[in-house]
């Protein structure tokens, strides 16, 4: 491990202490690849998912363009390898295995946070680009002449707003991808980060402690513990904001924004509080309108891309030094829940599993699969065949996927659920417990 890791990482994590997010693919887009990465339901895949958020726990990093493959040291890609190693249970190493699919480990380990901000093309993107996607999308928003390059240079003095616009440009982008991954890609996403950060194993605060808290220069064990407890709590309110209607979560958003450009003026570029210039709430939400309506017709292509890529890189570079990259809920597991990571071929045929866990209260997971792209509908009706919720309705690709029904505030007793897709219609049964 190189010691410069280590300093960044300890820089990082006293950051962390006041601030709490990193800019490249946005969290619930991390939260999106790491859960289709052959782990699909129980504690594991819960881990996994907070793993996939952690590394922003570190990440605050206010480089306002030239990013480099350096900058991802400030999310501690490097340093993970050896906590993936300390992490004795399952869960925890579940956790720090989903580290991986965030970062980046000197450009051999390429995790997601690479193709949004790292110096390589993106896959599918002309060869003469040479920053991430969401560093692109975030340039042509805030360009010279656009609506929010105008807002932003009547704000702030001339060599201010050169600073803050590539930052703005680039949270609006990641906050736009985040809003149309749970529109489109999975309106489960908060939930599904919630139910991590909830449920994350208690060895993962013990394993960052111990190791940072023993460097020289780096917080004392106890202030790292409260630091993780501290990011987990906000990724719960994260995960609960992603639970609300799309207008209300805008607006919600809208306010964190400002929080977070009032934080970037003055620890970054030396504002006085009394001198910040007043953002307005409305503004903002105009603006994430206008990044989402900018990159929904491309945003998919990049989604995919990065995810394939980041499955190959897991497979191509693993396994850590001091254990094996695993993968669970995969072909091949053994009855410890382990099997070696393998890239997932399209299924053959069209699936639908028994959910997990069964019996369950309130919250179980539906796995189906689906051979080719088309139109699926999966719903689930009470004993009596009404109909009580509708979990997919929409045109899905081929692919294996899962869907989570979060059944609090209905009663227990015997329900079906029910996939169709074309022709092909299957049904099983379950059982909520109260």
């Amino acid at each position: 491990m190189r010691t410069s890791s280590v300093k960044l990482a300890c820089v990082a994590l006293l950051l962390a202490l006041g601030v709490s997010a990193g800019f490249g693919w946005g969290t619930v887009t991390h939260v999106y690849i790491a859960n289709h990465l052959g782990v699909k339901f129980g504690p594991l895949n819960q881990n996994e998912i907070y793993g996939a958020v952690l590394p922003d726990l570190f990440g605050y990093d206010f480089t306002p363009t030239g990013f480099t493959a350096d900058y991802l040291f400030h999310t501690n890609a490097e340093v993970y390898w050896g906590l993936y190693g300390s992490a004795k249970g399952l869960p925890a190493k579940a956790a720090f295995y989903g580290v991986f699919t965030h970062n980046n480990i000197d450009g051999d380990v390429r995790g997601a946070d690479w193709y949004a901000h790292g110096v390589y093309p993106v896959p599918g993107d002309l060869p003469d680009f040479v920053h991430g996607w969401v560093i692109q999308q975030g340039a042509v928003l805030v360009a010279p002449g656009t609506e929010i390059e105008k807002y932003i240079t009547g704000l702030l003095p001339p060599e201010a707003a050169a600073v803050f616009l590539p930052v703005v440009g680039h949270t609006l982008i990641e906050t736009a991808v985040d809003i149309l991954v749970r529109r489109n890609e999975d309106p489960l996403a908060g939930a599904r980060l919630l139910q991590a950060a909830k449920t994350r194993s208690g060895d993962v605060p013990q394993v960052l402690a111990g190791f940072f808290g023993s460097i020289p220069g780096c917080p004392e064990a106890e202030a790292v513990r409260k630091a993780e407890a501290q990011y987990r709590q906000q990724m719960m309110g994260y995960g609960q904001l992603f639970q609300l209607p799309e207008p209300q979560l805008i607006g919600e958003i809208s306010k964190q924004t400002i929080g977070v450009a009032q934080m970037f003026l003055v620890d970054v570029l030396g504002m006085s509080p009394s001198d910040l210039p007043t953002f307005e709430p409305k503004k903002i939400e105009e603006f994430i309108r206008i990044a989402i309506k900018q990159v929904e017709p491309v945003y998919h292509r990049e989604l995919m891309a990065t995810l394939q890529d980041v499955e190959k890189n897991m497979l191509k570079y693993g396994p850590p030094p001091a254990g094996p990259v695993f993968a669970f809920g995969k072909d091949g597991a053994t009855d410890d829940g382990l099997a070696e990571f393998t890239v997932t071929e399209n299924p053959t045929d069209f699936a639908l599993d028994q959910n997990y866990p069964n019996p369950f209260n309130p919250t179980t997971n539906i796995a189906y699969e689906v051979p080719a792209d088309g139109r699926v509908i999966l719903k689930v009706y009470n004993s009596i065949g009404q109909e009580v919720a509708t979990l997919v309705d929409d045109n899905m690709m081929a692919g294996r996927y899962v869907a989570m029904w979060d059944a609090k505030g209905i009663a227990g007793g015997t329900y079906f659920y029910r996939m169709q897709a074309g022709s092909t219609v299957l049904t099983k049964k379950m059982v909520l417990l109260k």
